[in-house]
């Protein structure tokens, strides 16, 4: 299945919001009728929850935490030597998969590239927005020591004195200032009010970092490209095409591109057609003659 933003109902997102900043982004059974009006159901379906290990202890009547036991194939706890049952689902509990909150959040930017874990289960980097700067993903950010792990971090990495990051808090708290100068910003801030899915509004960023206009040209990693006005995305396997275009410079015979690009064709117009129809940016920045040459116009 493949997953995008527009699948996601806001209000889906603000729950996976609330999950991740738990300490252990774990959701129990009991819970998930209480939070079917967020889409838990949808969330399950598209693989944001899995289900791990049964809780070890269960809330009883009194509202205290108990033991679980396994005996004679059920599952209950003891109290007062008196052996109560419970139901299986009572202490089945499933974990927020944050790789997979990740990956939608650097596909809703057109980020491409694989995250990197800096700090284990609190801070990764996600990509690198078109103006070079980096974009970093961060929960549970306002609690100190994990505040002071992802700063020093930052410290650590040469070469970054500017950056974003994005958490999944609700608000920006103050108090929290970082050793260079990165932006932190919540995520929720960040939603377009135009949409009801999940849909981060780029122009609010880009305000945020005192960018005016986004610059026509290709992403860092040719998946997508802005060229006068118009807005392209490429596949993986397009975009291995356009790079070596776009890097060259020059007219470059099929035979020799698709040598380059590692393609099993023989032809970009291959790549570029599907279902009988080419590609929008087809002989409009990608140009041809009739003796085999391609090369980028914009």
């Amino acid at each position: 299945m493949t997953l995008h933003g527009k699948q996601i109902p806001r209000n889906s997102f603000n729950f996976i919001s609330r999950i991740c900043e738990q300490k252990e982004p774990i959701i129990s059974h009991s819970l998930i009728p209480y939070f079917r009006k967020h889409g838990c159901d949808k969330l399950m379906e598209l693989g944001f929850f899995s289900q791990i290990e049964n809780s070890k202890t269960f809330s009883n009547q009194d509202g205290d935490d108990v033991l679980v036991h396994f005996n004679n194939d059920n599952f209950g706890y003891y109290q007062n030597q008196v052996w109560h049952q419970i139901d299986r689902n009572s202490i089945k509990q499933y974990r927020l998969n944050i790789k997979l909150l990740i990956l939608v959040i650097a596909r809703d930017l057109e980020i491409f590239s694989d995250s990197e874990e800096i700090v284990k289960n609190h801070f990764w980097k996600i990509g690198s927005l078109t103006a070079k700067i980096p974009i970093f993903f961060a929960r549970r950010i306002y609690h100190s020591d994990i505040f002071n792990r992802i700063d020093q971090s930052l410290s650590n990495r040469s070469g970054i004195n500017r950056g974003l990051i994005l958490t999944t808090s609700k608000r920006v708290q103050n108090g929290f200032s970082f050793t260079e100068n990165h932006k932190l910003i919540s995520i929720n801030d960040l939603l377009s009010f135009d949409n009801k899915n999940f849909h981060i509004d780029k122009n609010i960023i880009n305000s945020s970092l005192g960018i005016s206009n986004i610059k026509s040209g290709f992403s860092d990693s040719y998946r997508s490209a802005v060229i006068d006005g118009i807005k392209y995305t490429f596949s993986k396997k397009q975009s291995a095409i356009i790079e070596i275009l776009d890097q060259e410079k020059r007219p470059i015979h099929k035979h020799e591109l698709m040598v380059a690009a590692e393609s099993e064709q023989d032809d970009p117009k291959y790549i570029f057609r599907l279902k009988g129809k080419y590609h929008p940016a087809w002989n409009k920045i990608i140009k041809f003659d009739n003796q085999g040459y391609y090369w980028l116009e914009y």
